[in-house]
């Protein structure tokens, strides 16, 4: 079971990483031409593989969403706590919780 202190610090690192990925991608930077993206990139031709399909980027990430909620849930936090933590709405939250058949453990009205 994870404590309040280390779900946090997974959030947060989370938080970074993508922050890190977002910066690194470019995103946000308005580039110069229209073909600055495509010329920032010199991979090689045919000897680029990726580590990863793309179905499992996907199960991967809806797996560490998954796990992140039920962390937060057997931590005790509501769904409203939650929600506040992982900046998303508690609507968007709910739907995800309904969706997946979680058992939220704490109610607070």
């Amino acid at each position: 079971m994870m404590t309040e202190e280390s779900l946090l610090a997974n959030i947060n690192s989370m938080k970074r990483d993508a922050a890190l990925c977002n910066k690194k991608a470019g995103f946000g930077v308005v580039p110069f031409s229209k073909y600055q993206s495509a010329q920032k990139h010199n991979f090689p031709k045919h000897k680029f593989k990726p580590k990863e399909t793309w179905e499992k980027m996907h199960e991967r990430h809806r797996l560490e969403i998954l796990d992140i909620i039920i962390a937060m849930n057997q931590a005790g936090y509501s769904q409203t706590e939650a929600a506040r933590e992982l900046e998303m709405s508690a609507r968007h939250l709910n739907n995800y919780v309904i969706r997946n058949k979680i058992n939220w453990l704490v109610k607070k009205r």
